[in-house]
């Protein structure tokens, strides 16, 4: 009798023991997950893929959703694949809401893993239909996504756009574009999901960049135009409009401006080396208006115009003069074409200028505010550019005379 209870008790020893080693209830080994990298988010006006007879929505609210899953094998360059294999899959599935889309997937692969998601694509004509507060819902509210993976808008199909033609993963090229992004004045700063949900809660009117397949290859092509009021997009900027927004926001240092003459011929290169904006509001009754200084410092990188050697420091200082004040002049056009475009046509104030308002006029910011596109379209903005040619090359050019 004394036996057969200590070995009940040394069995219910061991029972305890065994559970304590068994690792977290809720973990998972990798070979059960689904490593995706990237999200795309397309209309669903057709369910020829599906059972329409399943879905209780109309067509136009319907999702199409696609998951782009890294194949390990393929991607570390272990065997698994023949030469050209892609090193990843697509899977695209139509349905009414993320969630449902994202267990259905589960359901046909492994579990999806959220946590190495880099990209969030959503289609223009997605963008131009649905509000974006309601699409990123789920991704910011669960869990199991990251808040740093980014979202940008494409041109066509997102599910399209993520299954270009080759051996690279296409998370992998927006990603390696969007780290470079500082190089270029027409290329948008990286917004993740976080900061797209913090401008959609706060009303804000803001740009999201825009990805294109331009034969068969992937690139940055312009920024959407989301409206603060409606969350949807309602237009686009061109990659020269862009840099035109990046003097009025002053937020990127860096990049080039070529300078034609009359008839198109480039006469030099201009580079960026520090660029400050500043905005300032000024209310006279119920009239509103903005004085925006664009001041810059850089350099003359290439010279395309006829070789001017001389060492006639009146000349040199004329020379520069002319330069720095084509550059003011090319400025301040560039600047006046994206605000036609955003304060006339779009009404969307995606560089700020509420911001200042209510930073300096807090009261009557709260006034104008609910109908702040109305008013932001009646604003009287000026503009006023000031560059600083630090280095035109001259004494390189008479050293080497």
């Amino acid at each position: 009798m004394k036996r057969s209870l200590n070995t009940r008790r040394i069995c219910i020893l061991a029972a305890v023991v065994l559970s304590l080693l068994t690792g977290c209830w809720d973990s998972r080994q990798i070979d059960e997950l689904s490593f995706t990298t990237g999200v795309g988010i397309d209309t669903a006006d057709d369910s020829k893929a599906i059972d329409a007879s399943l879905l209780q929505t109309r067509p136009d609210q319907r999702i199409k959703l696609t998951y782009q899953l890294v194949i390990p094998k393929i991607a570390a360059g272990l065997q698994g694949g023949s030469p050209g294999t892609k090193p990843y899959s697509n899977i695209t599935r139509i349905g009414e809401t993320s969630h449902e889309l994202t267990r259905r997937v589960a359901l046909e692969a492994n579990p999806i893993f959220g946590e190495h998601i880099k990209v969030l694509l959503i289609s223009e004509k997605f963008a131009q239909k649905r509000d974006l507060i309601t699409t990123l819902n789920f991704f910011y509210r669960d869990e199991g996504f990251r808040e740093s993976s980014i979202v940008l808008l494409s041109k066509g199909e997102a599910s399209k756009t993520l299954d270009v033609d080759g051996t690279e993963i296409p998370t992998n090229i927006v990603t390696n574009i969007a780290d470079n992004q500082y190089r270029s004045t027409r290329i948008l700063p990286v917004l993740t999901i976080q900061k797209t949900m913090g401008k959609l809660l706060n009303h804000s009117s803001f740009m999201v960049q825009t990805l294109a397949v331009d034969k068969g290859k992937i690139t940055f092509f312009g920024g959407g135009i989301i409206r603060g009021d409606t969350k949807k997009l309602v237009g686009y900027l061109n990659p020269l409009q862009l840099q035109g927004l990046t003097w009025l926001t002053g937020k990127k240092t860096g990049g080039l401006l070529r300078l034609n003459d009359d008839h198109g011929a480039p006469l030099f290169v201009y580079e960026n080396k520090q660029l400050n904006t500043t905005i300032t509001p000024q209310v006279e009754g119920e009239h509103i208006s903005f004085h925006v200084n664009i001041r810059s410092r850089g350099r003359i990188s290439e010279e395309l115009r006829p070789m001017q050697i001389t060492n006639d420091d009146e000349q040199v200082n004329k020379i520069i003069r002319e330069s720095e004040r084509k550059v003011e002049q090319e400025v301040t056009k560039m600047v006046r074409e994206v605000l036609t475009l955003i304060q006339d046509k779009y009404q969307a104030d995606v560089v700020g200028f509420g911001t200042e308002l209510n930073m300096k006029y807090p009261q009557q910011w709260n006034k104008l505010k609910q109908n702040w596109p109305e008013h932001f379209k009646k604003s009287t903005i000026k503009i006023e550019s000031h560059i600083q040619i630090e280095d035109y090359g001259l004494e390189n050019m008479n050293e080497a005379k």
